[in-house]
């Protein structure tokens, strides 16, 4: 039940508990509103989705909560719900119409995913993939289930998140006795206690935290422009420093340490680099096969465009193609010469 609630928020960015309601009805998961609410609070509690605020086109003129997918509920789509990013079987159930498709809608909704930023984006711009939309993003989206079936193998999950680094706290909800911060601090900076200590905002732009302590007073910065935390303060006779990363998810700002977990998804990226230079390879030669097929003709030389100004689409295509036909040219001769003995 929580997967067929969670796909509609990959159709529709931000959803309400009313609209999310009114999209149930006269469907097989039609529910009370009561119960509609008590859903989003699941899923909330499960960090599926989360709180966020809506656009300029979208005015909440009632105060409604709006919500969007996490990065655990993305992930969670893309491991067990793979169709629901690709057909959009309420067409069929509630309005008795042909199904359409969701590749490109959760594109435009997502595409700041970190699942997109480290498993396409080295490969493609993200302009390239809008551009081309459907046809290639499905083949895409298979490569990034089959990434999360290898991040679930390797990664221990902590409180339903999928980290590249342990959380410490929320820059835009710090409270003055975070407690979690403050015991990371106490660690960090030898402090012999937190009991005294208090965490003040500053700053015209709220980028400085100040953490009064029994000890030196403990000064957090926050770099926006390069998305880094820096914490200072002297331990003993020395100034020490520690930098943080910062993530965003809807409204909130993530302030974490590095953890090994990052060197994994490293590795599982390494791992998925072959996979995608096949999908890319395969792609290419169709390119060719085009060319006699009059009906495809069109549509492939739009795509042939469209990725031939990409960068880094070029740079793999250029790398496959010398490392394949190098390898097939050697392994030819290798043939060639053992046959004529």
């Amino acid at each position: 039940m929580h997967l067929n609630i969670l796909e509609q928020f990959a159709w529709q960015k931000p959803l309400s508990a009313y609209q999310l309601w009114t999209r149930l009805k006269s469907t097989k998961i039609e529910m009370a509103y009561k119960n509609a609410n008590k859903r989003i609070h699941g899923l909330l509690s499960l960090n599926l989705i989360q709180e966020t605020k809506t656009d300029g086109n979208n005015v909440n003129k009632h105060n409604a909560k709006y919500y969007e997918l996490t990065e655990f509920g993305i992930f969670q789509l893309f491991l067990n719900k793979l169709n629901a990013l690709h057909t959009r079987e309420l067409d069929t159930i509630k309005f008795k119409k042909l199904p359409s498709s969701n590749t490109l809608i959760f594109f435009h909704n997502y595409h700041n995913s970190l699942l997109f930023e480290s498993f396409l984006y080295p490969f493609f711009e993200k302009d390239t993939l809008f551009a081309v939309g459907n046809y290639l993003l499905w083949d895409l989206y298979n490569y990034l289930a089959d990434c999360c079936r290898g991040i679930e193998q390797e990664i221990d999950y902590y409180d339903y998140d999928i980290p590249v680094y342990d959380t410490i706290f929320y820059w835009n909800k710090v409270q003055k006795h975070d407690e979690k911060l403050l015991l990371h601090l106490k660690e960090q900076f030898n402090l012999p206690n937190i009991d005294s200590c208090e965490i003040k905002k500053n700053g015209e732009k709220d980028d400085t935290i100040i953490v009064k302590t029994s000890n030196a007073p403990i000064l957090l910065r926050y770099d926006r422009d390069k998305e880094k935390v820096i914490a200072m303060s002297r331990v003993g006779d020395k100034i020490k420093e520690i930098e943080y990363s910062v993530s965003k998810l809807g409204i909130d700002i993530l302030v974490g340490m590095n953890t090994p977990d990052e060197k994994l998804l490293e590795e599982i990226v390494g791992n998925t680099k072959k996979q995608i230079q096949q999908l890319i390879y395969q792609f290419v030669y169709d390119l060719s096969a085009s060319v006699s097929d009059s009906e495809k003709s069109q549509e492939f030389s739009y795509y042939c465009k469209i990725l031939s100004q990409d960068k880094k689409f070029m740079t793999v295509v250029k790398d496959i193609y010398k490392n394949r036909h190098e390898g097939f040219e050697k392994g030819y001769r290798m043939l060639i010469t053992a046959n004529s003995r």
